[in-house]
């Protein structure tokens, strides 16, 4: 990182929250029908396949059954609708977690904030999940604008009397957060917990513990 920073922004899913179960109910859905894949397997594969597919801030059955077909058919198995439609409806009843490691949150020394696509419900899923006071949540739905496009960064900063190139932005992401933010100007850091990118040259962290090492303006 360049310079001391005066704000950061962090992404929500894959880097504050996550689903722990979704692998496990995925491989015993695909063991039941013959298809042995390990869960080691099954997360690098739906991490690289969201990295590459625009999710809409509201996710319909129809996108997860075609995003579930395409994960079938990259782990090697027949991608059979009723075996999409099995996983569709156990994931229901998979819940957001924290992340450890987002317990960092209540350490950072300068305010944090929040750039997400995600819809209205966003709010009250921080909320549930954090005890940390965000000083600005800015999330794709109620912007009508959704990353990659630079533009939801420049809002979170617009009325801020900063430049952008001292705000510091975390996700774990290059096409969806990376980029944007540095075309918006901040500075970015990828969080890269499972080591499934392996080709960003950028500057990135396995845990979110690693951001306390940064300058702040205190």
């Amino acid at each position: 990182m360049s310079g001391c920073l005066n704000y950061i922004f962090f992404d929500v899913a894959g880097t504050l929250l996550h689903k722990p179960g979704m692998a496990g109910v995925i491989q015993e859905v695909l063991g039941s029908h013959g298809c042995a894949v390990s869960v080691e397997a099954i997360k690098k594969t739906r991490a690289r396949l969201a990295e590459s597919t625009d999710f809409p801030v509201a996710t319909t059955p129809e996108f997860y059954t075609a995003f579930n077909a395409k994960m079938l058919a990259l782990l090697g198995c027949t991608p059979d609708a009723q075996i999409v439609e099995e996983i569709n409806r156990r994931s229901k009843d998979v819940r957001w977690e924290k992340y450890p490691d987002a317990a960092v949150l209540d350490k950072i020394p300068v305010p944090v904030g929040i750039i997400s696509n995600w819809d209205k419900t966003l709010p009250d899923v921080l909320e549930k999940h954090f005890t940390t006071k965000f000083f600005r949540i800015i999330y794709s739905e109620k912007e009508k604008v959704q990353k990659p496009d630079a533009e939801l960064f420049r809002r979170a900063v617009f009325d801020i009397d900063l430049t952008a190139s001292t705000v510091l932005y975390v996700g774990d992401s290059v096409r969806l957060d990376m980029l944007p933010a540095r075309e918006a100007g901040f500075q970015g850091l990828l969080i890269n917990r499972e080591n499934s990118i392996c080709d960003y040259g950028g500057e990135s962290i396995s845990s979110l513990w690693d951001v306390l090492s940064l300058k702040f303006n205190r």
